[in-house]
């Protein structure tokens, strides 16, 4: 409370609420902090983010996003990206991604929105019982009031995420809380410059409006069905 009255964020100034809440929040206990010796410092901030947020937009082009995976599909996903983890690892990182969407579920969760490029529904990256499984999965999706799942088709011109996966979260407070983040092999990027994360607001907005509508991604989800050999 010193600083914000320092640097003159006034009482009414909604950012001032959710700094302290935040702060509040940091000293408490998330349920992910049960498994610290899993997480790295990094994906730990992540999920206090994402928790915290009121919006998560994600592009994804090549795999479908943590939020919407399955536990069979998380494992196989995991334990190919974990180039240099042993086999015990795996499971822990599992089981965190699948507390992550509980989310989902909650009255005042996050609005979340992704869209994901058809080429990672086609994809081997996964068995193909596996693939069937996620497939009924992201269908589930659009029983959720708060989640909408859109594909980027391989008609799609060329489009603003050639450059690669990224994920928005957005908070009450307005843009200027706002974060992107760019996540690679060893590490995240987090990029909170007002015009930056609005270049990427700007992009994710392109590819929806390139996207399928939900309606024909549901379409679309049942004809991979079909084409993937039981």
């Amino acid at each position: 409370m010193t600083l914000l009255d320092i640097y003159g964020v006034a009482e009414e100034d909604p950012k001032r609420d959710l700094i302290l809440r935040l702060s509040r929040e940091r000293s408490m206990r998330g349920w992910w902090q049960s498994y610290e010796g899993s997480l790295n410092p990094g994906y730990a901030e992540f999920i206090a983010l994402e928790s915290a947020a009121a919006e998560v937009q994600t592009f994804q082009p090549l795999v479908v996003p943590g939020l919407f995976q399955t536990s069979a599909y998380a494992r196989a996903v995991i334990g190919a990206t974990a180039v240099d983890d042993s086999p015990e690892t795996v499971e822990p990182l599992v089981q965190v991604r699948m507390g992550r969407q509980a989310a989902l579920v909650q009255p005042h969760g996050p609005v979340v929105t992704t869209v994901v490029h058809e080429a990672a529904l086609r994809a081997n990256t996964v068995p193909p019982g596996v693939m069937r499984s996620q497939l009924d999965r992201l269908m589930e999706i659009a029983e959720l009031p708060n989640a909408t799942f859109q594909v980027l088709p391989m008609a799609a011109p060329a489009h603003p995420g050639l450059t690669g996966a990224f994920q928005l979260l957005r908070f009450e407070a307005g843009p200027g809380m706002d974060v992107a983040l760019v996540e690679l092999l060893t590490t995240s990027i987090y990029v909170d410059a007002v015009p930056e994360v609005e270049r990427y607001a700007l992009a994710f907005q392109r590819i929806r409006e390139m996207a399928l509508t939900a309606e024909a991604t549901q379409d679309l989800l049942h004809r991979v069905k079909k084409e993937i050999a039981p």
